[in-house]
């Protein structure tokens, strides 16, 4: 299992660092997709949008390194927020690009929901670890 819990947070803190480079490189993208998401009032797109985009790139290099139980939890939180945010503009019927990658582009609704939910379970698996798994693969609890 140990193999295991190195490999999620290898996944995990390599999608998170590379989502948030992303938008950072492509910043007035990803805020524009914020407000295209229409779930937030159009002045604070801008704050939101830079706020995820650090704590992506900081929970995502954490889950690397130390911490990974803490920023497992971020991570996890930040997918339910993403899911819900997706869910959301999906039942009003609108078709937002999803800005996960900074890119714009419009992905369809289901994939990017199945791979958030599998994501988020990887990083809940880690949020129940009692042990934590170095990147050496060593074993500490």
């Amino acid at each position: 299992m140990n193999s295991l819990v190195l490999v999620i947070r290898l996944v995990l803190g390599g999608v998170f660092v590379w989502a948030g480079t992303a938008k950072l490189v492509q910043t007035s993208s990803f805020v524009k997709t914020v407000v295209a998401f229409d779930l937030l009032p159009a002045a604070w797109a801008a704050p939101f949008a830079l706020s995820v985009v650090w704590i992506e790139l900081i929970a995502g290099g954490l889950l690397l390194g130390v911490w990974p139980r803490s920023n497992a939890l971020v991570v996890l939180v930040l997918l339910v927020v993403f899911s819900a945010a997706l869910g959301i503009n999906g039942w009003r019927g609108h078709e937002v690009p999803c800005g996960c990658f900074g890119n714009g582009e419009s992905a369809v609704l289901a994939w990017t929901l199945l791979r958030d939910l599998l994501l988020a379970g990887g990083a809940a698996v880690l949020v129940v670890r009692k042990e934590r798994v170095d990147l050496v693969g060593q074993c500490n609890t």
